[in-house]
């Protein structure tokens, strides 16, 4: 489901690709009288999405799910949300420019899990965004991604970077909202070597979701933490807020 709102019509919402393409090709026949500012290119091709005029809020559940041609995608500042599968098994998806997307708040369970060939996304003015849902880049095997700018992170779903082999170091130094790392979030990145978190002798590993119990552990070594989520798929990581 993709959400768009524009200055001449009401919130249009479009449940797939041909109802989405067909509802553009009447826009743009007749572009005197509509300013287009938005773009998508089909599912045989990249993903632009600019959201001037034309908004785009949200990108629902599984809405480019296991489309293999789509290489790259460019997303708006007026995007708050990534849906649960949207992109995810996008076999040919290399790249996600998400550094216009001030106001992306979450990104969704699954959204781009099984992404093997991405291999860059840009999180860089994420400022907004408080969650990454479970398995949100799992067996992403190329993935190098920044989260040092996500400021407002207070969530890591379970395993949510499983399986990213290609992770060499995690700097969560900066997101000092974060209270909560799921379980198996970093099972089975055999490079990633270090993974700094903020206020480091607050966090407690527990078996629950939501209850925190026992004394509180020493996270301040980011070679532990990486050998300890690497290797832990039981156990939550979380602090009191």
């Amino acid at each position: 489901v993709i959400y768009v709102d524009t200055a001449t019509t009401e919130p249009y919402l479009c449940n797939n690709y041909d109802e989405l393409n067909a509802y553009m090709g009447s826009i743009i026949t007749d572009t005197s009288a509509f300013p287009i500012t938005f773009e998508l290119v089909s599912k045989t091709g990249n993903v632009v999405i600019e959201g001037e005029d034309y908004k785009v809020t949200a990108i629902g559940e599984g809405v480019f799910q296991d489309s293999d041609t789509i290489t790259s995608i460019s997303l708006p500042s007026s995007l708050t949300s990534i849906g649960n599968s949207a992109f995810s098994h996008c076999g040919g998806l290399t790249e996600v420019d998400l550094s216009n997307c001030t106001s992306l708040t979450s990104i969704g369970n699954s959204a781009f899990s099984h992404c093997g060939g991405l291999t860059e996304v840009d999180l860089s003015n994420c400022t907004s965004l408080a969650s990454i849902g479970e398995w949100a880049f799992a067996s992403c095997h190329g993935l190098m991604i920044d989260l040092s700018n996500c400021t407002s992170l207070t969530n890591i779903g379970s395993g949510a970077f499983t399986d990213c082999q290609s992770l060499t170091e995690v700097d969560l130094s900066n997101c000092t909202s974060l209270i909560s790392i799921g379980d198996g979030a970093f099972v089975n990145c055999s490079h990633l070597a270090s993974i700094t978190l903020p206020y480091p002798t607050e966090w407690y590993r527990t078996t629950s979701s939501s209850a925190i119990s026992g004394d509180p552990m020493d996270m301040s070594d980011p070679e532990q933490n990486a050998t300890w989520l690497t290797g832990d798929h039981d156990h939550y990581f979380k602090r009191n807020a």
